[in-house]
């Protein structure tokens, strides 16, 4: 399993290099483009991400579930692609105006109808990534991924420095996502084509029509909040809550930007051979864990310096959010894997029904919005991701026989991590706060203690990332990573 090893390493190192560009975006575009402008983007970055999930159609997780990736199912995949994607930019584009309408802002229906022409190109790229990740070959991934960001990164400090507002971060958008695009096409395969074909389609679109409905709840389960409160109290308390959500993102989609797109993999190569799930599962779910929990932790006591930090002190509303909210991100990843265990067996439809009842789940947190603002929005989050996450527990823990010991077992070096980069983080809160005249400064030195405190509480905690990480560190391939068998 070198080659699951190398592509962890590479995740990590992806996942490592996303996060530095992003931080480094934020802390300028924070400061140069104003709360109302991020509101508008915001808002309509969202709509988009649910169309792109309707556009997405399962493609990509067909071809890496299928049973084999001729040069003809991926031809037909292309075209059926390329045909969901331009009816819905089509949809897209004619419902802009509504939107804008909707929140009472027109700039939200520009911002939308300019980023359209992303859904138009993705499907090229989605083809060769979903190859690549189903051959368990990350490094196209990795390249397309760095330079992607890298884009995104100029244009959107570039846009932004030059007063374009929102349109600096629309730029930076449709920039980032072609030079993706272009990268996974220039490094497929030789024998991969990208003329598109019919044939299967029918076999898709029985995969795709669930796998879609699946993605799109997903994606409204993630936007819900912050759609609602784009409505409920306009474009800046979005921005607000938005930049609080981004923060937490980034840190738990570091953890998924790691470990998903193996785990899916992984469980459909287990599935095709016909081995038992329950400890692959809780392996994934440890290593997820284990690198989200303790920087969610560390950020939810360092949440006002690092907000101070990074957004500067407009912003400073967000920190009041953020302890929260990295609760909620904490508990849903605990059991984040849950859909992609189910479409690696073919349980589309179940996935899709689970999915259903989390965003059931999910409303009464919305309530909470309209009386208590930005602080109901993110308690609102809190109580969602309890229920959603109880749900996905016991729905998991049916389909792979997973026990409540074995749940403790495999979270538990986790949380033991996790608590002990909470002991680290509170002296620096505390170090920070005694010396009030240096500023937020002082985080930025004390960013090397943090990371040091991670990758020691790994070691104390005998996780099984410390391995990998130690392999990656030492550059050379030591260590178990995600192999065959025990979480």
């Amino acid at each position: 399993m070198s080659q699951a090893r190398r592509s962890v390493s590479l995740s990590l190192a992806d996942g490592a290099l996303s996060l530095a560009l992003q931080f480094a975006a934020t802390v300028v575009v924070a400061r140069l483009v104003a709360p109302a402008d991020i509101g508008v983007f915001t808002l309509a970055a969202l709509v988009l991400a649910i169309a792109g999930r309707l556009r997405d159609f399962g493609i990509g997780e067909y071809l890496v579930q299928a049973a084999d990736d001729s040069p003809r199912r991926v031809r037909a995949a292309l075209g059926l692609n390329l045909l969901v994607s331009g009816l819905m930019a089509a949809l897209v584009f004619s419902g802009a105006g509504l939107i804008g309408e909707l929140y009472r802002d027109p700039r939200v229906a520009e911002a939308i109808r300019w980023m359209t022409v992303n859904l138009l190109v993705v499907p090229f790229g989605a083809v060769c990534l979903a190859s690549a990740q189903r051959r368990i070959d990350f490094r196209p991934m990795f390249m397309a991924s760095l330079l992607s960001n890298l884009t995104h990164f100029a244009v959107a400090v570039g846009g932004a420095t030059a007063g374009l507002g929102f349109r600096a971060l629309v730029c930076a958008s449709i920039a980032g996502v072609a030079v993706s695009v272009l990268v996974a096409v220039l490094g497929r395969p030789a024998g991969l084509s990208l003329v598109p074909g019919t044939g299967g389609w029918r076999e898709m679109a029985g995969f795709g029509s669930h796998l879609a409905g699946l993605s799109v709840l997903t994606q409204a389960g993630r936007s819900l909040n912050e759609l609602a409160i784009g409505r409920v109290l306009g474009v800046e308390p979005t921005a607000l809550y938005s930049r609080a959500q981004g923060l937490v993102e980034m840190l738990s989609g570091l953890a998924s930007r790691v470990v998903s797109p193996l785990a899916l993999a992984l469980y459909a190569a287990d599935a095709r051979q016909g081995d038992p799930q329950a400890a692959r599962f809780l392996q994934v779910q440890s290593l997820l864990t284990g690198v989200a929990w303790p920087f969610l932790f560390t950020l939810a006591v360092l949440a006002d310096p690092v907000v101070a930090l990074l957004y500067g002190p407009v912003w400073r509303e967000s920190a009041t959010l953020l302890p929260v909210l990295c609760l909620a991100a904490g508990l849903e990843l605990a059991c984040s894997s849950w859909q992609d265990l189910l479409v690696s067996r073919g349980a589309v439809a179940r996935a899709h029904r689970l999915q259903a009842m989390a965003q059931l789940l999910r409303l009464p947190g919305l309530a909470l919005i309209g009386p208590w603002g930005l602080n109901g929005a993110a308690w609102g989050a809190l109580l969602s991701a309890a229920l959603v996450t109880a749900l996905a527990m016991r729905a998991v823990s049916r389909h792979a026989s997973i026990r409540a010991s074995d749940w403790l077992r495999a979270l538990r070096p986790s949380l033991v991590a996790g608590l002990c980069c909470l002991a680290v983080a509170w002296p620096v809160l505390l170090t920070i706060r005694a010396q009030a005249q240096a500023g937020p400064g002082w985080l930025a030195l004390a960013a090397p203690v943090l990371a040091l405190g991670w990758l020691l509480s790994l070691r104390m905690a005998d996780h099984p990332l410390w391995p990998q990480v130690r392999a990656l560190w030492l550059r050379r391939g030591a260590g178990p990573g995600i192999t065959g068998g025990t979480a």
